[in-house]
């Protein structure tokens, strides 16, 4: 593939790297990699491996992505001479996408990273709305017997009852290697494998690699946000617990007397007046990541001015991109994406 003056940095990061786990490419983005139209725009797409929690936290993998921007402003261009070739990456021409944790990554380096990205593309993207809660009647229309709270916190507290697809919860003591503080020890890594058990388990095709399970774990252990920041003793989780079901000013406010500076780096929806345009797609029945995270991103950002879009894909669940049919049946979602993102890099 030709690099041309429009230069597109994808944020697809395979690892998914806060949710612990490595993934195929998301659909999306080999709609986007693939498209005879994005090829014949001179878009050079790069796929990133970041570090994976754990051990590693938000503040490594922030660390990761200005590494990367780094090495686009000061070094890509000269390896592709290099090579012989007369292209050059466009570097004041970048967007970034990410699905899932991966749209997390998107954020952070939507609002942190240097040459600024003037893009960012999220499916179902985590890290939008990090104080979120399930409103009473969401929750009951997906799983009608599992919870009986007004509202259930999604990182926040623990959970005592199936939350997450209807799944059972995860018996912890199946994962002590990566429980705080045996999760410290862990050696630093990149990649882990898609591993599955065979039809001899009792659950056939259950994943047998723990590290699949682990932002799902942390989740029903109300204490994602510690493995994400490496603060666990003090929790940070419990104090911020006073941000659910408040506006947002009120969470900013509360969120930023809670957190340190650097804390605050890592919470995307803080830094919102700084996000580039934004292209948001969610299913409506996400459990993995509430669409409400997606719906409350887009909206404060555009209150800040910044131009962003939302596409709900009624009924669909999370990683729903995966189904073999979803380039059919959400095609014209797909292509809105793409040209969104096709409008703000040509801009300049």
């Amino acid at each position: 593939m030709e690099i041309g003056r429009h230069g597109f940095l994808t944020g697809y990061i395979v690892s998914h790297c806060l949710r612990s786990e490595i993934c195929c490419l998301s659909y999306l983005c080999l709609l986007l990699c693939s498209s005879d139209r994005a090829v014949a725009s001179g878009y050079a797409f790069i796929s990133v491996d970041y570090r994976l929690l754990p051990p590693t936290t938000g503040f490594e993998l922030l660390e990761d992505i200005h590494n990367l921007f780094h090495f686009l402003e000061n070094r890509i261009n000269n390896k592709i001479s290099a090579e012989g070739r007369k292209d050059r990456l466009d570097l004041d021409n970048i967007g970034v996408a990410g699905s899932s944790a991966g749209g997390l990554c998107a954020y952070l380096a939507g609002v942190h990273a240097r040459p600024k990205p003037k893009a960012v593309l999220s499916l179902y993207g985590m890290g939008g709305d990090f104080f979120v809660s399930y409103p009473l009647n969401y929750i009951f229309a997906l799983f009608p017997d599992t919870v009986s709270s007004s509202k259930t916190p999604h990182y926040l507290t623990p959970k005592t009852k199936p939350f997450f697809k209807g799944r059972e919860l995860l018996d912890i003591l199946d994962f002590q290697d990566y429980l705080y503080p045996n999760s410290n020890t862990l050696p630093s890594i990149s990649q882990s494998s898609l591993t599955y058990y065979g039809t001899e388990y009792h659950i056939p095709g259950y994943p047998s690699n723990p590290r699949m399970l682990l932002a799902r774990l942390y989740l029903q252990l109300g204490s994602y946000l510690d493995y994400y920041t490496g603060k666990h003793d003090p929790s940070v989780s419990k104090p911020l617990q006073d941000t659910l079901g408040k506006d947002h000013s009120t969470k900013v406010a509360l969120a930023k007397a809670r957190l340190s500076p650097k804390e605050q780096s890592l919470f995307p929806q803080l830094y919102a007046s700084e996000f580039p345009p934004s292209f948001f797609i969610h299913g409506s029945e996400d459990t993995a990541v509430p669409v409400t995270e997606s719906h409350y991103i887009s909206n404060v950002i555009q209150v800040c001015g910044v131009q962003a879009v939302l596409k709900v894909c009624e009924g669909m669940e999370h990683s729903f991109d995966y189904e073999a049919d979803a380039d059919k049946k959400w095609s014209d979602t797909f292509d809105n994406a793409f040209e969104f993102l096709d409008r703000y890099l040509r801009s300049a």
